[in-house]
C-alpha cells in the first residue's frame, strides 16, 4: 500500500504522454461534429441526446486528465503484460493505459461504433501497436476479448455503470486473474447502483485488498495479505495541510 501511495498518487513526475493526451483533449474540445451513438450502457447523467457533439462526449464521458495520469501512473509502476479495458470511448484512457508499457497486449471494447472509430483514429495518431479495439456489446465481445488475452494483469472497467452487469464483468474476468491483478473500477460513486456494486466486490473473497480512490476503485488479489483490508487513501494533491494554508 505505501509502495502504491508513493509510486502512483503522489508521484509528481511528468511524462511526455501527459502533454500530448492535453493537445488531444484541447483539439476535441473544439470538435462540433455530431455523433450518431448507441449507448449500451448506463449512458450519461448530462448527455441524453443520441447524437451528442464529439466535444460534449469528450466532456461528459471521458476520464479528466488527472485520472488518466493516474492510469498511466499504475501501468508504468507496475507493468502489466496483458490489460483489458471495458469502455474505449474517445481512447484517451486507451492511450494511457498503452503508453506506459508498449510490450503489453491491451485489448479494448467499444459499444458504440461511431465512437470506435473516433477512438481508432486517436490511438493510430498515437502509433499504439499494442492496443486492440474492438467494437459491440460487452456481453458479446467481452468473452473473445478475455480468450485473446488468456490472463489479464490489468483490467479497467468503465463502460456501463450498473449494479448488475459490473458484478457480472467482475465473474468473467475472475478466472483470467491471478496474484498480481488489479481490477479497477470508475465512477464507484456515480450512483446508488455502482456504490452497491463497489461494496459487494470489494468484500469478496477473492479481493486481499480494496483501495477507494472515491473516483477510482482498486481491487488487489494478492495472498501476501493475511487479512482483507479496506483503505479509502487521499492524494497528496487533496490535502489542504499541504497547500501552505495552515501552520
Amino acid at each position: 500500500m505505501y509502495h502504491f501511495f508513493t509510486e502512483v498518487l503522489d508521484d509528481d513526475r511528468d511524462f511526455y504522454v501527459f502533454s500530448d493526451l492535453q493537445l488531444l483533449r484541447q483539439r476535441l474540445s473544439k470538435d462540433k461534429r455530431r455523433l450518431l451513438i448507441e449507448d449500451l450502457g448506463a449512458g450519461s447523467r448530462k448527455t441524453k441526446t443520441k447524437n451528442p457533439k464529439l466535444k460534449d462526449i469528450l466532456a461528459n464521458a471521458v476520464s479528466p486528465q488527472w485520472q488518466l495520469e493516474w492510469l498511466f501512473k499504475i501501468c508504468e509502476t507496475y507493468q502489466p503484460k496483458y490489460i483489458l479495458e471495458l469502455g474505449s470511448s474517445l481512447g484517451l484512457s486507451t492511450i494511457a493505459l498503452g503508453s506506459a508499457n508498449q510490450s503489453a497486449k491491451l485489448i479494448s471494447i467499444e459499444g458504440s461504433e461511431a465512437i470506435h472509430k473516433i477512438a481508432q483514429l486517436n490511438i493510430n495518431e498515437f502509433g499504439l501497436k499494442n492496443c486492440e479495439l474492438r467494437c459491440g456489446s460487452f456481453d458479446q465481445v467481452l468473452p473473445e476479448a478475455l480468450s485473446a488475452l488468456g490472463r489479464v494483469d490489468l483490467a479497467f472497467l468503465d463502460g456501463n455503470h450498473k449494479k448488475i452487469p459490473t458484478i457480472q464483468y467482475f465473474e468473467q474476468i475472475l478466472p483470467y486473474c491471478h496474484d498480481q491483478t488489479i481490477l479497477i473500477l470508475d465512477d464507484i460513486y456515480w450512483s446508488e447502483e455502482m456504490k452497491e456494486a463497489w461494496n459487494l466486490l470489494q468484500s469478496r473473497s477473492e479481493v486481499s485488498l480494496s483501495i477507494d480512490l472515491f473516483y477510482f476503485g482498486l481491487l488487489f488479489f494478492s495472498p501476501d495479505f493475511k487479512e482483507k483490508i479496506h483503505e479509502q487513501l487521499i492524494p497528496k494533491k487533496w490535502k489542504p495541510f499541504q497547500w501552505g494554508f495552515f501552520p
